[in-house]
């Protein structure tokens, strides 16, 4: 269950960053179904943490949380700089690169801590699998 819940909630997370991505070069980023789209990314990302949260741990449900923050931060970021800049021809990533660089940045570190402690509790999960596995096996032949 663990896994699967990790690998959605970065599926969803990867959805997000692809709806970001798509924001940061647009020209020009006022067409409502972008907006919609970033809505409907965050939500479903969103969803998929509750998952998380509800396999655990902690640490690795706190890691997801860095996630969440970290693209509702840039999403927030993106449409300050759009809606600071409402006659521009230039994409937000033209208008502010240092703005976009820095949220490609907390993406990959945000994403990268969530997967290092995602795998450790795998990790455990699958050693404390592998420790009772060969255990069962013996039992059940002896029965």
């Amino acid at each position: 269950m663990r896994r699967d819940a990790y690998e959605k909630f970065l599926s969803q997370a990867d959805a997000a960053y692809r709806v970001l991505d798509e924001g940061w070069f647009a020209l020009p980023f006022t067409e409502l179904h972008r907006w919609e789209a970033g809505f409907a990314a965050r939500r479903a990302l969103d969803e998929a943490y509750i998952r998380v949260r509800l396999v655990g741990p902690d640490d690795v449900a706190e890691r997801g949380a860095g996630v969440l923050r970290s693209i509702g931060d840039e999403f927030r970021l993106h449409a300050r700089i759009v809606n600071d800049s409402p006659d521009t021809a230039g994409s937000a990533a033209e208008l502010e690169p240092p703005a976009h660089s820095a949220a490609l940045r907390a993406r990959l570190t945000s994403t990268t801590e969530f997967v290092t402690v995602a795998r450790r509790a795998l990790g455990s999960q699958l050693s404390a699998l592998t420790q009772t596995g060969p255990d069962s096996a013996e039992q059940d032949e002896q029965v």
